[in-house]
This record gives structure tokens, sequence and C-alpha cells, in this order.
């Protein structure tokens, strides 16, 4: 049932879903930016930008004196004289900057032309051009190529040779019947508002109004339940049929680069499919009961429980005179890389229900990912391994996953007379 897709020639796949799904859910249109273009002329970091495309000391401490006066509690009516001068000497240092920004970058230019070095002065057009601000370097087609190559690359399945790690626990029993009303309405106020939205550009925002339109709080106001009744139409049909739209299969994978060097990405799904991964977390949370080592991904057992446990126990193997052997592993590559028909395997050793199963197998096997950096967007391709990182039940069954090696690991300690678990 799961990762059956069925291999199409590449004629074929040029002609149906990846843009055809694409344009219906009227996303921007795949643009490629100048391809002569090097990005590697990009400066990222503003520090080391030239002084002469941005603004001076002078006005950033104009900017940060009047950021430090305005923050102020104390005295505000005393202050509002200060804050307009500061204002006025920043628009009128903003407009200084931009004239000599101009000046300087039309005497380079000039000189360029000048030296018969025309690659130069389109190199310092485009200076004057993009790097007025701070905002990101648009990538060029070769940057977006490269990529999407590597993401694909990296959520590519590959088979492990190992035995798949025995399940020894019982399965739990879930939940399995269509969602009550309370239930959805608890799921869609859970959505964190302000989050960028997926293909179809529906928010958190509207679902929420929607929920008060049909709940009005006030006794004049007259109630409006025609949206969120669809709404909850569309949840229950889905999970009682078990069909997923169309759309919820799209993902946008926005990439932001990291100063130090590569990126990192976040996944933009539909609310819709939000709603129906936040039914299933907490049913399916409040019956499964993790390893103690655990930390990633749980409420009350972040980071600094992690750092207080492994000092404890490098005491304590100090104090006994034993050897202590750790294991440090790449959670982030571990996340987008896990085998998902095992990981499938697992959750059906556990006991997730039949319709929950059902929902899960065609997102993971449907799903594309369209990379998406500075309004750009790369070519889509099937995710074939992990999870996407913004996804609500990601977490919980790459914890169930760690959890299954974690328990095999202590069985293991434990079954030795010589190893401390």
């Amino acid at each position: 049932m799961l990762l059956e897709r069925p291999k199409e020639s590449v004629s074929k796949a040029e002609e149906s879903s990846p843009c055809l799904q694409l344009n219906q859910l009227s996303l921007p249109s795949l643009r490629p930016t100048n391809s002569s273009w090097n990005s590697s002329h990009a400066c990222p970091d503003p520090s080391k930008r030239p002084l002469i495309y941005g603004r001076t000391d002078h006005t950033k401490q104009l900017i940060r004196k009047r950021c430090d006066l305005a923050k102020t509690n104390t005295h505000k009516k005393d202050n509002r004289l200060e804050l307009r001068r500061l204002k006025k000497e920043i628009l009128k240092r903003k407009k200084a900057d931009i004239k000599r920004r101009n000046e300087t970058a039309a005497a380079e230019m000039e000189a360029c032309i000048e030296d018969q070095d025309l690659q130069g002065g389109w190199f310092k057009l485009n200076l004057w051009m993009k790097h007025g601000g701070d905002k990101a370097f648009r990538p060029s087609f070769e940057d977006m190529t490269r990529l999407t190559d590597e993401m694909e690359d990296m959520h590519k399945r590959v088979d492990p040779q190992e035995e798949p790690i025995p399940t020894s626990m019982a399965p739990y029993e879930t939940d399995d019947s269509a969602p009550t009303w309370d239930e959805i309405t608890l799921a869609a106020k859970r959505l964190k508002s302000g989050k960028s939205p997926g293909a179809s550009t529906m928010t958190a925002a509207h679902l929420k109004k929607w929920c008060r339109q049909a709940h009005p709080v006030k006794e004049e106001d007259i109630p409006q339940p025609e949206a969120w009744n669809k709404l909850v139409e569309l949840v229950r049909h889905t999970w009682e049929h078990s069909e997923l739209p169309q759309e919820l299969h799209c993902c946008v994978q926005v990439m932001i680069p990291i100063p130090d060097g590569g990126s990192r990405g976040i996944g933009l799904l539909e609310t819709v499919l939000k709603v129906l991964e936040h039914i299933i977390n907490s049913r399916v949370s409040a019956k499964v009961k993790f390893h103690d080592c655990l930390h990633g991904f749980r409420a009350a057992q972040g980071t600094d429980t992690a750092q207080i446990e492994s000092k404890l126990f490098q005491q304590l193997a100090g104090t006994d005179q034993e050897t202590l052997f750790k294991a440090c592993l790449d959670w982030a590559k571990a996340f987008a890389t896990f085998h998902k028909e095992r990981a499938f395997k697992k959750l059906h050793e556990h006991g997730f229900p039949t319709r929950m199963l059902t929902l899960i197998a065609p997102q993971w096997d449907k799903m594309q990912v369209t990379p998406k950096q500075a309004d750009f967007f790369g070519m889509p391709f099937y995710q074939d391994s992990g999870q996407i990182t913004g996804s609500v039940l990601g977490p919980l069954v790459f914890n169930i996953v760690v959890d299954s090696v974690a328990m095999q690991v202590a069985q293991a300690l434990q079954a030795s007379p010589q190893r401390r678990c």
C-alpha cells in the first residue's frame, strides 16, 4: 500500500502532475534568473559589503539611538521632541547616503566603461541595484538547479542492508472514529498564527476567523457558520473515506541560507493537512510512551535536561571507573532521510488504526516538494525518504522510530551483566 508509485516515463511526468498541479494552485511561474550571473559575486554578509552600497556608521548610530530612546518607559512625553529631531536627522542622513551611493556607483561604472570593461560595469550596476539593502540576493538558475539536485539526493530512497529492529512493546489502542466538531475546533485553534501559507495561500488566520464567525462570543453578533461547516465537512469526509485532495500533496520547501554555509529548509504545508495531523498527533500522543532518553520534540524534555543527564552519566562513569561510550548522530539528516517503509511498519506495530495509516500512506507516497529561495522556485520532485520539516506529525513519527532503536539498545545492555543501562 505504501510507496507503490508507478514508474512513469519522463515525457509522462512532464505532461502530468508537477507543473500542471502548480499552475492549478496559482503558484508563481518557474522563472529562471540570468544564467550568466554568478552568485559568488554576491556578498551575503552586510558587514563585509562595500561601504558605498550601504548606510554610513553615523546613520546607523542615529537609528540605534532613536530605537533605544523609543523603548524607554520613563518620561515618554519629554522624549517626543528628541524623537522628532532624530527622525528628521535620520531622513536627512538617508537621503545623503543615497546621493553619495549613486554618485560613487556612477563614477565606478563610468570608469569601467572608459577602460572597456563592460563586464565590470555590469557587475557594478548589479551591486548598485541589488545591494542597496540587507535583502538576500536572488539565486541564479544554476544555483536553484544545484539546490534542487542536492535536496532530491538527500531525500532519495536508500534501502538499508540490516535487518529491521523488532518491536518489543504491545500495541496501544487509539480512537479511529471520525473527528468530532470539538476536535476539529481545538486542532484549528492550536495552529500557530503568522506562519507562511502553502500553495493555496490559506493560513491559520482564515480558519480561526471562520471558527469565530461560527461561534460568536457576543450575543448580538449573528453566527455565520457556512465556511466553518464546509471545513468540518471536508475534514470528516477525508477521514472517513481516507482520500486526501490532490492540493494537499504539494509542499513548498523554503530554503534559508545559513551564515556558516549551506541552507536549511522549512516546509509550507496546507492548513487543512495540518488540522488532520493535529488530530492524529493529539490522539496518539495521549497513548504512546517513549524511553526516558528521548529529549527531542517532547514537553519538559529539552536540551537542558539532556545536558544535565549527560553530565550525570559522565560523573557516574568516572566514579565507578567505567568506560563511557557515546554515539553522536546528525538528527537533522536523520529526520530527513529515515526509511519510510520501515517507519510505516513501526506505526502499524505500535497500534496505529487503519484509517490513520490510510491517511498517512498516500501523503508519504505522493508528496511533491518544490524548493523555493528568494521568490524563485525549483523543479518539483517526490520525497522518498524522511519527513517535511514543517510537518506536525513528523516529530511524532520520528520519535517512534528513534524509540524503537533506544529500546533495542537498552535491552541489549540489560542482557549483558558487564554493561550499565
